[in-house]
């Protein structure tokens, strides 16, 4: 049995693979590599820790690459059993069900729920190096690397190998990622409009500030059965949401009228800034007919208001996402945060000085202060 490369990270491998002493050599065409998704950049391998959880043993395979004399793994629990064995009364059962394809519902079934019982599976094996060899047999293998130092997506995959094979496990960036723009405008122009989507933009006290967040679903969006999502927005003191603004699309639809946030915890915002939070509990719910990649999108306004910094050091506007990671567990109580992405919005300050011919200042000059917007003066 075989599934899609795409769906290995906390995964689920059948391995059937002779045991390690009685291996032979093995040649470039017997080794078979497993992506496994990661929210990086880089192959970051090499600071991961998998282990394999041994769940069911064999003493043969056939042409057709079915197992024979199957049993139990040692030390599985008994009520790990049960939430494996489901509906099927035997191993038979259960191994006929499962057929000879990873890409059956039943083995997706049986891929969850072997990770839901990680705890009844036994003592695991490691893998060094993100590389093995193990006996014959069915194997959750999971990335158990310390969370303060990599983030792990956590999806399950059922394998089946042959005896003559080798697991290599290569990380590969396949997580939601988040992205935040703003839209600057000269609007003394007369026929003035929006600039493109981008990060940065000069803006008067007053103005509203057009901002685009959007959040790209991962390449394993379609094996959750639930899906979490919410947009954390973090705007500085100089910054004040405008109720009523908010739009959202889901994917190519069109834009539909959202909801204004939620406030979130503003106790870290010594400088008095706010957060905002725009949260969906499941989007499988709200936008049945997003896949893989997809993009949701919200538009909104903020105003630029008195308390806004002035000069170089600008008004920055910070958003990330938070989402499900974990299919596994259909989606629900498993979160990982996007990094944040910033923008910054600049205003300055311009002095007026009314003098005489001799350059002397004019004690008690007054002045109107205009701004030319759409080609015509206004206060």
């Amino acid at each position: 049995m075989k599934k899609t490369i795409k769906k290995l990270a906390a995964l689920l491998l059948a391995g059937a693979l002779a045991a390690t002493a009685a291996l032979p050599a093995l040649a470039d065409e017997d080794v078979r590599t497993y992506t496994v998704a990661q929210p990086s950049t880089e192959n970051v391998v090499k600071d991961h820790t998998y282990k394999a959880y041994p769940i069911l043993t064999a003493e043969t395979i056939d042409a057709e690459r079915k197992l024979g004399n199957v049993d139990w793994a040692e030390n599985v629990s008994d009520s790990a059993k049960a939430a494996l064995l489901g509906d099927n009364k035997d191993l038979d059962a259960l191994l006929k069900s499962l057929g000879t394809t990873n890409d059956s519902d039943a083995a997706t079934k049986f891929a969850k729920a072997a990770f839901t019982q990680k705890a009844g599976l036994g003592t695991p094996v490691d893998i060094e190096n993100g590389v093995t060899v193990l006996p014959l047999g069915y194997y959750l293998i999971v990335d158990e690397s310390d969370p303060g130092k990599v983030k792990v997506v956590n999806w399950a995959n059922l394998f089946l190998a042959d005896g003559k094979e080798k697991v290599q496990i290569v990380s590969k960036v396949d997580a939601p990622s988040s992205e935040k723009k703003v839209q600057d405008i000269n609007d003394s122009a007369k026929d003035a409009a929006l600039t493109d989507l981008q990060d940065s933009a000069d803006y008067d006290i007053g103005d509203e500030i057009p901002y685009t967040i959007t959040a790209t679903l991962p390449g394993n969006y379609e094996d959750y059965d639930k899906y979490y999502l919410a947009f954390k927005d973090d705007m500085s003191k100089g910054l004040t949401y405008k109720d009523g603004s908010a739009m959202i699309q889901y994917g190519s639809a069109e834009a539909v009228a959202l909801a204004d946030p939620t406030a979130g915890d503003d106790s870290s915002y010594t400088d008095g800034g706010h957060m905002w939070i725009w949260s969906i509990t499941n989007l499988k719910d709200v936008a049945p007919g997003l896949k893989n990649g997809d993009k949701v999108t919200i538009t909104y306004k903020a105003v630029l208001n008195s308390a806004a910094v002035l000069g170089s050091a600008g008004n920055p506007n910070k958003m990330r996402i938070e989402y499900s990671n974990n299919p596994n567990n259909t989606g629900d109580g498993n979160t990982n945060e996007t990094p944040d992405d910033t923008n910054i919005v600049f205003t300055y300050k311009t002095v007026f000085n009314k003098v005489d011919g001799e350059n002397n200042p004019l004690k008690g000059a007054d002045f109107k202060l205009e701004k030319k917007v759409n080609g015509n003066w206004v206060d």
